[in-house]
């Protein structure tokens, strides 16, 4: 039976590193669901890197071409010429609608394998897995198994998903009213605080669809927030906390630190100001702790029932440990014991 080819073009989101000998730059060959994909990377020729002790030179590939393939009954049906004399190709389009959508998920399933190896076992910085609706799967080039183009299937031109465009975990737009807030950070910019970091990380993981990460983040903002309230060096509890730290005892919860330990300080108690809030505080760190202490993500309410988290859920801890933030800047303007 004739072999169909699609050959996918890919750009990575980051750079990889390669230190090899000449001979042993080469495509990677593997098998998915009777799929054939050959790995080529296109290694960047505009730089090489050699150091003193290294046995080979180092470089870049930032692009990679992927091959999927397998048997098909039949190829696509030959192109005529329409009345004008041009080859008319749609003629084709129904064969190719009915395979792209298997090619290119085999595709991208191949390459995000090799992101992952990078990402995490080499440690690869910016690199992120490729999404589904990515452009570079949408319009590969049909060959057979000799790479002679076999036909052309009707270009795709795809919308990419916007995050954020429904103002999912906070994201605003430049209107009107915030233009003379963007001149005057352009003018006299701020470096972000480490909470809003840690947000601005939980809030990509959340839109990448890695709701553990964001779990982890939110939880760490949420730590930052309100400790650093309490135990820095700018606060009258900073003394306390240098001593605690030296005798092992910080060991305090967050949620008890903005309950009755607020209270004690500032009159003020945030489980009592915003009940729901601090609940959604409370289940992202009991969930917080299946993450980290099993990589699960779901968290035990106060019946006993276990409670599996999805990204609604995730969405709205998120708010609540911001809204949480706006709270705590509202005591940092408060002396203490009032």
């Amino acid at each position: 039976m004739p072999q169909l080819v699609a050959q996918f073009k890919i750009d990575l989101p980051g750079q990889c590193l390669v230190a090899l000998p000449e001979d042993q730059y080469r495509t990677f060959r593997l098998n998915i669901e009777g799929f054939d994909i050959e790995i080529r990377p296109i290694t960047n020729c505009s730089w090489s890197l050699e150091r003193a002790g290294e046995e080979h030179k180092t470089r870049g590939f930032d692009r990679a071409i992927i091959k999927v393939s397998r048997e098909e009954v039949e190829l696509p049906p030959p192109v005529l010429p329409n009345s004008e004399g041009h080859l008319d190709y749609t003629i084709q389009e129904e064969y190719f609608e009915k395979r792209i959508d298997q090619f290119a998920k085999i595709a991208r399933e191949s390459i995000n394998r090799m992101i992952r190896f990078f990402r995490f076992s080499l440690q690869t910085p910016l690199l992120r897995e490729l999404s589904a609706d990515h452009q570079c799967f949408r319009n590969p080039d049909w060959t057979d198994e000799n790479d002679k183009i076999i036909g052309k299937a009707r270009v795709v031109i795809v919308a990419e998903r916007v995050p954020g465009l429904w103002g999912e975990l906070g994201v605003k737009k430049l209107t009107p009213d915030r233009l003379g807030a963007l001149v005057e950070f352009l003018a006299r910019p701020t470096d972000p605080s480490l909470t809003a970091q840690l947000l601005s990380e939980a809030q990509s993981a959340w839109f990448e669809g890695n709701l553990r990460r964001s779990v982890l983040e939110l939880a760490i903002a949420c730590e930052v927030t309100v400790k650093r309230l309490f135990f820095s060096t700018e606060s009258p509890a900073g003394a306390a906390f240098d001593y605690l730290e030296d005798k092992g005892k910080v060991n305090i919860r967050v949620i008890e630190l903005a309950d009755k330990v607020a209270q004690e300080a500032f009159g003020r108690s945030y489980r009592v100001e915003s009940p729901d809030d601090y609940k959604n505080i409370d289940n992202l760190f009991r969930c917080r702790n299946k993450v980290v202490h099993r990589g699960e993500l779901t968290f035990k309410d106060d019946p006993g029932n276990f409670i599996a988290v999805d990204a609604n859920m995730v969405a709205s801890w998120s708010a609540s440990v911001a809204a949480l933030a706006e709270w705590i800047a509202t005591l940092r303007e408060q002396p203490i014991g009032l």
